[in-house]
């Protein structure tokens, strides 16, 4: 059985409207306990442009052995 254009065309305009419904919602939704403690409001204020992470993958070695 062949589906009609109007079945297709009237499923993916739902499909969109749908999307477009979750997403909306996803943007909107706000966090139950919104306000910020003074210590967050802090860590906030500072500078974290030089901000980098590096990692060691060198280990030095624990022994120093010399060869007799």
């Amino acid at each position: 059985m062949k589906l009609s254009k109007k079945i297709k065309w009237g499923t993916g305009l739902t499909g969109v409207a749908l999307s477009a419904l979750m997403i909306n919602e996803i943007q909107d939704a706000t966090p139950i306990d919104a306000t910020l403690s003074e210590r967050e409001q802090e860590i906030l204020q500072l500078d974290w442009t030089n901000f980098e992470v590096t990692i060691d993958d060198e280990k030095p070695a624990e022994r120093q052995t010399r060869r007799t």
